[in-house]
């Protein structure tokens, strides 16, 4: 078992320590890395594994996890993927009248229901993928299909050097002969330290980063974000330029881009979101103000900071739901000047 000691926000208030302290206790340990290995499991190009009629547990999000009770798997299975959405979806039927493929070269599978998302890849796909690099001279990483579309994806795997890789076509299925699948390291939002930080200096070499990181400040917007944003970025953006910060907006960056940019970081702000992942490219010692929307308990970002040796800090806000669904929260500037000092930013 390996032991997380996360570090508690520099500008921790008293009455919000239960926020933080709940995952000290209840996600203190972490197991080991471990490999699960498998023989003759299909494979859909929507990203499910098979064996016999129903998807395998191991297809979804924690459900992998070591230690973890199947039936506690199947909750997890539920809540990331309806029951009733798998029994409408006519890939069901689909993968099982397809004609399969068997492949003899053992498959390394590294993705889950929720490996599309920026933050999911390269926070637990990649480190999954990292954890099992002894095997990636003699297997081949299978990818569902649309993966080879995302940016991050192909440069992800460019930077770690992998080059037998296979993507998945719509309805295609094949059937691995031998699947070596690694566990999920943590429950999503949990990290190992010690492959995180090795991540982090691969993905700076790409570049040449330099240990001590650099002057840039900088601020994520989400204005385009059709689910959560800041109400009053025009006054917040207005405050931070003011004090020497730039504006980026990462959906518009290729992932080149973003690595170059966020290398560069000393500090870095934004509302909760995907943008934040990019404090895995910053060096440690920088500082991160994450804009929680109440309650504010996913703290993903707060134990990334943390096992990145990055200084979090965080600023709460009331949210505000609007009828389209998207979520606006309206930052007190007060109280950012307060933090920002607080950061030396």
């Amino acid at each position: 078992m390996i032991e997380i000691k996360r570090l508690m926000p520099k500008n921790l208030k008293p009455e919000d320590e239960p926020i933080f302290s709940w995952q000290n206790l209840r996600e203190r340990f972490i197991e080991e890395p471990k490999i699960i290995t498998l023989e003759n499991v299909k494979i859909n190009g929507d990203g499910f594994l098979f064996r016999g009629l129903w998807p395998m547990i191991e297809s979804f999000s924690s459900g992998t996890l070591p230690g973890l009770p199947r039936l506690h798997r199947w909750i997890f299975f539920d809540y990331n993927y309806s029951l009733r959405k798998f029994l409408a979806d006519p890939f069901l039927i689909r993968s099982h009248l397809t004609k399969k493929m068997m492949i003899e070269k053992p498959i390394l599978w590294i993705t889950d229901n929720w490996s599309t998302g920026y933050f999911h890849w390269l926070a637990d796909a990649v480190p999954r993928l990292y954890s099992a690099r002894q095997f990636l001279n003699e297997a081949l990483i299978v990818l569902p299909a649309g993966y080879e579309k995302l940016n991050f994806v192909t440069a992800t795997l460019d930077i770690l050097k992998v080059k037998n890789i296979r993507y998945l076509q719509a309805g295609e299925v094949v059937v691995a002969k031998k699947l070596i699948l690694p566990a999920h390291l943590a429950s999503s939002g949990n990290y190992n330290p010690e492959l995180m930080n090795e991540l982090r200096q691969i993905f700076r070499r790409a570049l040449n980063a330099k240990s001590a990181g650099s002057e840039e400040k900088i601020y994520i917007s989400r204005s385009d974000s059709g689910k959560r944003k800041v109400g009053n970025e025009k006054e917040i953006i207005a405050l931070l330029e003011k004090n020497g910060f730039r504006v980026a907006y990462p959906e518009k960056l290729s992932f080149q881009e973003q690595l170059a940019l966020f290398s560069r970081a000393k500090c870095l702000i934004s509302i909760h979101g995907a943008g934040l992942t990019n404090m895995l490219f910053m060096a440690a010692g920088a500082k991160v103000l994450e804009f929680k929307v109440n309650p504010g308990l996913n703290n993903c970002y707060f134990s990334l900071a943390s096992a990145l040796q990055i200084d979090y800090y965080y600023q709460r806000s009331a949210r505000e739901i609007k009828k389209n669904g998207l979520c606006e929260i309206f930052i007190d500037q007060t109280e950012l000047e307060k933090n920002l000092k607080l950061m030396g930013c």
